[in-house]
């Protein structure tokens, strides 16, 4: 069971192609097209660790910095999105990050909300083996820290949907749901 484990932990951090394949090709392109800049502007100053751009990232002192989106087509172009941004989406790992993300999605205009009315993406999946969810930095949700399910979840719509993807509800509690729904997400760059 260990070497099954560090497999699928190890499998985490690899880019789950899976749930890429429904993305085309313009979407791609238009998510991979970095902003043009002219010789006169000076380069954002390196001091060897990450910093966002004001008004792009929120701080959360002690807990991280995030960034809500208001839709991604799907997890696989959610998850995309945030390492174009430097970040990864979401890993909520402790009481504290989950009143981070209830404060954030409390924040947002749900009545303007595009995508899926009651979910918003986060950091993890359970792609490799049906009912090991691990999130995208390689780890299991079970030893992350914050273990908060919604009622019933997870619960692959009860067997009639495969949901191999991450989402907490409003109040922060963890959900499974189908890879391809449109859906809001929010990207984190740990502290």
């Amino acid at each position: 069971m260990t070497n099954l484990r560090s497999l699928i932990s190890l499998l985490s951090l690899a880019l789950p192609l899976a749930i890429l394949l429904p993305l085309s090709v313009s979407r791609v392109i238009r998510l991979t097209s970095a902003p043009t800049t002219t010789s006169t502007e000076k380069p954002p100053p390196r001091e060897g660790r990450w910093s966002p751009e004001p008004g792009n990232y929120t701080e959360y002192p002690g807990v991280g910095y995030y960034k809500w989106y208001d839709l991604a087509d799907s997890w696989g172009e959610a998850w995309l999105g945030c390492v174009q941004d430097g970040a990864h989406l979401v890993v909520v790992d402790s009481d504290e990050e989950a009143d981070v993300v209830k404060d954030i999605i409390r924040k947002r205009d749900m009545s303007e909300q595009r995508g899926h009315p009651h979910v918003t993406y986060v950091g993890f999946h359970d792609l490799f083996l049906k009912g090991t969810y691990v999130t995208v930095l390689g780890d299991f949700v079970d030893d992350s820290g914050y273990t908060v399910w919604g009622p019933g979840q997870p619960d692959n719509m009860d067997g009639r949907l495969r949901e191999a993807c991450g989402a907490v509800f409003t109040d922060a509690t963890l959900n499974d749901v189908a890879c391809y729904i449109k859906a809001p997400f929010i990207c984190e760059h740990e502290l």
